[in-house]
């Protein structure tokens, strides 16, 4: 089972509801990177608290958070997923699922792994 409250790389824990300020700023950064990158690039990374974490470690931080996500990013999550979000968890969950299915799909587009 996912234990989303605890980063071992942080060393801290997230409890359900509110988020610190620094891990929503991070998680809007990744936001942001994501808008720009293209489908199956790299997945971003942002600074949080000295330590540089990829965008699926910061949807794991803020995998319970209910605090409301600005109303433009929502609708920039929305655009991107096809899911309704208006909180941090939500945005997280929407956009981790799109990453790991974007993943998938890089993986089978690779030469050599393509299923007869």
């Amino acid at each position: 089972m996912r234990n989303s409250t605890t980063n071992t790389r942080l060393g801290s824990s997230i409890p359900s509801g509110h988020a610190p300020g620094d891990v929503r700023d991070a998680f809007l950064e990744g936001v942001h990177c994501l808008i720009k990158s293209e489908p199956a690039s790299e997945e971003p990374r942002a600074e949080l608290r000295g330590q540089l974490l990829t965008f699926s470690e910061l949807c794991d931080l803020l995998w319970s958070c209910d605090d409301t996500l600005p109303g433009d990013v929502a609708r920039d999550v929305e655009d991107m997923t096809g899911e309704p979000v208006g909180c941090y968890a939500a945005a997280a969950r929407a956009l981790k699922d799109l990453l790991e299915w974007e993943a998938e799909g890089a993986a089978q587009r690779r030469p050599g792994s393509a299923t007869r």
